[in-house]
């Protein structure tokens, strides 16, 4: 697939594939949304993801900087499981290791204000 023709949706294309958000996605290709309310532009750029054209588009572009020599989600989590799980490794290296895990997982808490806020899971994100 070539690049869409809506110069509009290829510019929201190109940002997804990238990885922003809907949302900052949306109000790159569309300037004049930037004074929008916020759930106005996260219901246009959800009605824009529906769009076949620009979902295949969005699927060609990652499929562009998806290499196989770069390790997915899962593979960095076992190497890292690997890692903590190692009783030759340094404990500098396996709590470490273990530290990421946690962050990539969202186990750790944030405390803004006052208030405890968890931190989202990757696949609530998704």
């Amino acid at each position: 697939m070539a690049e869409l023709k809506n110069v509009r949706h290829e510019t929201f294309a190109q940002g997804i594939a990238a990885g922003q958000t809907q949302r900052t996605a949306y109000r790159a290709a569309y300037p004049k949304s930037i004074n929008w309310k916020d759930e106005t532009v996260d219901k246009r750029a959800s009605e824009l993801m529906k769009n076949g054209e620009v979902l295949g588009r969005i699927e060609e572009l990652r499929k562009l900087t998806t290499s196989e020599a770069v390790m997915d989600i899962t593979q960095r989590k076992e190497w890292l499981t690997k890692v903590v799980q190692n009783s030759k490794e340094k404990t500098k290296d396996r709590l470490g290791a273990l530290d990421m895990l946690n962050k990539m997982e969202g186990v750790y808490v944030t405390k803004l204000g006052g208030e405890v806020k968890l931190q989202p899971k990757l696949e609530d994100l998704l």
